[in-house]
């Protein structure tokens, strides 16, 4: 099996997986059910990887695997500092505010957006345009999936609007420091990516700092 085989393969079962799982699953009750879907993107992608031989589809994997772990802090300064964000609770085990199986989230969207730029000219900016895409309509579907919602910010039908600058520079900028660390070690991996967890909390202030007002004086 090719490596781009696997890689539709496997998303492609996983969107039609997590679309009958969603919308079949009574939304109070979800809390397991999300977790369950974070482990199954992980483990499915794994299994895609080895049968496929895609070994620098791994090594990718390994480098946004301690990114989304990462990411539970920002989360967790929207949550409980800047007061513009709340996940729904389900129950489940929490990292401070943010529930536990966001850890493990973060890796999907990055993972595609990465693995579809990959082999581009100007990648980076192939990388920020699908982040602006897939993190768009993950903001817009996350309210009424009961995964999380924003509030106290200038939104578009239930968008935080003051994120999507910030995500969509996520995109490019882990495509960059991906392109520059991988096969360099995992210390330089692991460094870089704390360093992109650590630049995308600045930038989510400044937006809510500079953005954010200007989109509330126009919406």
């Amino acid at each position: 099996m090719s490596p781009r085989v696997a890689f539709w393969g496997w998303h492609g079962l996983y969107a039609l997986i997590c679309a009958v799982a969603l919308l079949g699953w009574p939304q109070a009750d979800r809390g397991l059910l999300l977790g369950a879907l974070v482990l199954a993107y992980h483990l499915g992608l794994l299994a895609s990887l080895a049968a496929s031989g895609d070994h620098s589809g791994l090594r990718l994997w390994l480098f946004l695997l301690p990114l989304s772990i990462f990411m539970v802090l920002p989360d967790w300064w929207l949550v409980a500092q800047a007061d513009v964000l709340r996940f729904i609770d389900h129950g489940l085990p929490r990292i401070g505010p943010v529930p536990l199986y966001m850890a493990g989230m973060w890796v999907i969207p990055l993972y595609v957006c990465l693995r579809l730029a990959e082999g581009r000219p100007a990648g980076a900016w192939w990388a920020a345009g699908f982040a602006l895409l897939i993190f768009g309509a993950a903001e817009a579907l996350a309210p009424t999936l009961g995964l999380w919602a924003p509030q106290n910010v200038a939104g578009l039908g239930g968008t935080a609007l003051y994120i999507l600058p910030v995500e969509t520079w996520l995109g490019g900028a882990s495509y960059a420091a991906w392109q520059l660390v991988d096969g360099r070690g995992r210390a330089l991996a692991i460094g870089t990516a704390a360093g992109l967890m650590l630049s995308y909390v600045g930038l989510a202030a400044l937006s809510l700092m500079l953005l954010d007002p200007l989109l509330r004086a126009l919406l």
